[in-house]
C-alpha cells in the first residue's frame, strides 16, 4: 500500500518541508494541492519544495515521488470531483 502525505500549498513552504522531514521515513508519495489562480509567492514556494525534495530527499537515498495538483475552487463541485478522482484507488 502506498503511503501518501497530502498538504495544501500556501505562500510559506516551511510547514510543508517540516512535514516532509517529520514523515519522510513513513511516506512513499507527496501531493501538494494548490488553489487557482496561483500567485507568484505560491510558485516560489513550489519551487523551494521541489528543490528541497530533489536536493535533500533524493540525495539521501530515500525514494519519494511527488506531484502538485491545481484545484479551481471557484467551481466547488468540480473541485470535489477532481479530488475524489485523485484519491480513489485505480483498480
Amino acid at each position: 500500500m502506498v503511503r501518501v502525505l497530502v498538504t495544501t500549498i500556501g505562500f510559506d513552504e516551511r510547514f510543508v518541508v517540516r512535514a516532509l522531514i517529520r514523515y519522510l521515513e513513513n511516506i512513499d508519495h507527496f501531493i501538494g494541492i494548490l488553489s487557482t489562480p496561483i500567485e507568484q509567492r505560491a510558485l516560489q514556494a513550489i519551487s523551494n519544495i521541489k528543490s528541497f525534495i530533489e536536493k535533500y530527499v533524493v540525495d539521501s537515498g530515500e525514494k519519494l515521488t511527488y506531484e502538485f495538483v491545481e484545484i479551481d475552487v471557484a467551481d466547488p463541485y468540480e473541485a470535489i470531483a477532481r479530488l475524489k478522482r485523485i484519491f480513489t484507488p485505480n483498480d
